[in-house]
């Protein structure tokens, strides 16, 4: 069997199979099943003397040993009757309650060619749209693959594929299947893996080792098979194998240092609760991209969900205290940062740390002004609290006097510039942010600057 999966493959997934049209003209989908309990989509099918081709919705063409083919169905529901069936002969059942029995001798282009015993051998043809389900003769009744080293691989869409994996190339696993060619398998194409022993368990000593020690021989580990990790990683938690999904993790924290990997799989902790591991994967972010900003944030949400406010706080401290870290650079505003550190503070009932953290939100550039007002109700809560109101209120108003006297001072300058060089219209923005700011006395001698302007 010859299937090619890429990462970038896109599938819409149900329970068994989805919907397509072939080529052919055909109304739905078909369903190939196989003595293995493997099964496939098909968008198109030919049968010939020894094998099967089909177009797989999940994977691509293939061609499959006849003797590995259980039957085919239009409906998944036809799945357990397929699956059981045992008999000497092939049937051909179809939705009007005709059954033929015989041997199919092909089938191409949407027909089905049959020769039933009715009519003592002669071939018939019923066509594909018509047909319920068929099986083919067999001794017994498909059964699971139960070897040690064989994986089941199911597909966003619900194909299933099973097979030894063989190795790891060019971003893909290398799936070798009984019954044909290697599966090349992308790690963003399958919704989870089963050891074939296990059922719906992963290997006992970890699938996820397994498939590390196969990226690990193939050289590039650190190299640029990097975005395989998450995928890996959520896989795992979504079948509820957290010791998978932590092995993965924890193997590759001694090579990997793109901090991206981490900050999708600390996501991927963080979205089932799994807080620890999420904490060292944004601490691991930290390691390898000390200036990015949304390491530190991830980290500090990741510590309040703990409930390690201490933590959190410190978090944010040494964002807040890195020079190299550009917050505006990143769309953000470090007011929003203080004002999230100043509620740790409160939790922690550090009352002068969040009262400090208050006070720069206060005393920043007008650009902050929403902030500015929150902060400034919050402080007086905080010394309200602890009956400080007036020491509070004094304090701050000789504070915001002297910022806005020197922001005035700064605008009303910026305004004369600006009429200097001839941009009115600059000129007039500042005069607004004046007004904004309440500096009335500054916004009165700005307007007085632009009259003078008009009359020369």
């Amino acid at each position: 069997m010859s299937c090619d999966i890429r990462a970038g493959s896109v599938v819409r997934g149900i329970l068994l199979a989805v919907g397509l049209v072939s080529s052919a003209g055909w109304c739905t989908d078909v369903h190939v099943y196989l003595n293995n309990e493997d099964h496939v989509t098909a968008k198109e099918l030919t049968l010939k003397e020894a094998s099967v081709s089909v177009t797989a919705s999940s994977c691509g063409r293939m061609v499959v040993e006849r003797a590995a083919v259980k039957g085919i169905s239009r409906e998944t529901e036809r799945a357990e009757d397929i699956l059981e069936f045992t008999g000497a002969t092939d049937v051909v059942h179809n939705r009007n309650g005709d059954r033929l029995s015989g041997r199919i001798v092909e089938i191409k282009d949407g027909v089905i060619s049959i020769e039933a015993y009715f009519t003592q051998g002669r071939v018939v043809t019923v066509k594909l749209e018509e047909l319920d389900f068929l099986t083919f003769a067999s001794e017994k009744k498909a059964e699971a693959p139960t070897g040690a080293n064989v994986t089941r691989v199911i597909f966003l869409n619900g194909d299933v594929v099973s097979g030894e994996i063989k190795g790891f190339e060019a971003g893909e696993f290398i799936l070798d299947p009984p019954y044909g060619e290697a599966v090349r398998v992308g790690a963003t194409a399958f919704r989870s893996l089963h050891n074939a022993k296990e059922s719906k368990e992963f290997y006992a000593g970890g699938v996820a080792e397994a498939f590390m020690d196969i990226i690990e021989r193939s050289g590039e580990a650190a190299g640029i098979y990097y975005q395989v990790y998450p995928s890996l990683v959520k896989s795992f938690l979504k079948e509820g194998d957290a010791k998978a999904a932590l092995h993965v993790f924890r193997r590759i924290t001694d090579y990997q240092s793109n901090p991206y990997i981490f900050q999708r799989i600390g996501d991927e902790f963080f979205a089932v609760d799994m807080l620890e591991p999420a904490v060292e994967a944004y601490e691991k972010m930290i390691e390898a991209s000390p200036t990015y900003y949304g390491a530190y944030g991830k980290l500090f949400n990741a510590y309040l969900k703990m409930g390690k406010n201490a933590e959190a706080a410190a978090t944010y401290e040494q964002l807040l205290s890195t020079p190299a870290i550009n917050l505006s650079g990143y769309g953000l505003d470090a007011a929003q940062v203080r004002m999230e550190l100043s509620d740790v503070y409160v939790k922690l009932k550090e009352y002068d740390k969040a009262a400090e953290q208050l006070r720069q939100i206060i005393v920043m550039l007008p650009e902050t002004k929403d902030f500015r007002e929150t902060a400034l109700s919050k402080l007086i809560g905080i010394f309200r609290e602890q009956g400080k109101v007036e020491t509070l209120i004094e304090r701050y108003r000789a504070e915001l006097a002297e910022k806005n006297k020197v922001l005035g001072e700064s605008y009303l300058g910026l305004v004369q510039a600006y009429l200097g060089e001839g941009h009115i219209m600059k000129a007039k923005t500042y005069v607004d942010r004046l007004d904004q700011l309440g500096l009335t006395e500054d916004a009165a001698k700005a307007r007085q600057l632009l009259e003078e302007q008009g009359t020369r």
